[in-house]
């Protein structure tokens, strides 16, 4: 999608923090310039 390809581009030029929210979890990135945490409603947050 184009939200995980943008993820991709900052984590592979930026450094930070990217925490996703997602239900389920779709895409599984690795963190490479920046720390990347999935979290995954109902079972991580209540909801959104």
């Amino acid at each position: 999608t184009t939200l995980a390809a943008m993820i991709d581009h900052i984590n592979r030029h930026k450094g930070g923090h990217i925490l996703t929210i997602e239900d389920p979890v779709e895409f599984v990135h690795v963190s490479r310039e920046a720390l990347i945490n999935h979290r995954e409603v109902g079972q991580d947050t209540k909801s959104f």
